[in-house]
């Protein structure tokens, strides 16, 4: 009789140990899948404003008056994505984006056209610096080199 309790015990505590490890395990795999999410979700809008950077640059010297459909993308487009970029991602954009557009290319002012296409570069390298990653060929050297292991 004292067996079968004891077995009985044991069976429960081994029972609710498995089904509390189980929670956590999921809890923990729901949680990095939402990470994974944002990372994946982060990277294309930094890429998006990287091209984005890109097509501002190639048409800054176009008048004001043809640059009103531009400025309504990069409305739109800030509106929805600007929370997944990194913070000084964030900053440096919105500073280009203000500068960008009261930037007149008519007026003929050199200093404010200097001052703007200073501020392409640093904004450029916040958007890929802010999600560096490794090389692939770092991945695929420590890959073997874990692999290699006894």
């Amino acid at each position: 009789m004292c067996d079968a309790i004891f077995l009985l015990v044991g069976t429960l505590l081994g029972a609710a140990i498995a089904a509390i490890t189980q929670f956590m395990v999921t809890r923990q795999q729901i949680s990095n899948q939402y990470r994974l999410a944002a990372i994946e979700k982060r990277m294309d809008v930094h890429q998006a404003a990287y091209e984005l950077c890109h097509k501002l640059r190639s048409n800054m010297h176009k008048p004001i008056a043809e640059k009103k459909d531009l400025q309504k993308d990069c409305e739109q487009w800030w509106t929805k994505n600007c929370i997944y970029l990194c913070p000084r991602s964030r900053e440096s954009l919105n500073q280009l984006f203000y500068q960008y557009f009261l930037y007149d290319p008519e007026e003929k002012d050199n200093t404010k056209m200097k001052d703007l296409i200073e501020k392409f570069k640093p904004t450029v390298e916040c958007l890929t610096s802010e999600l560096a990653l490794p090389p692939v060929t770092q991945d695929v050297i420590l890959f073997k080199s874990d692999s290699a292991k006894p």
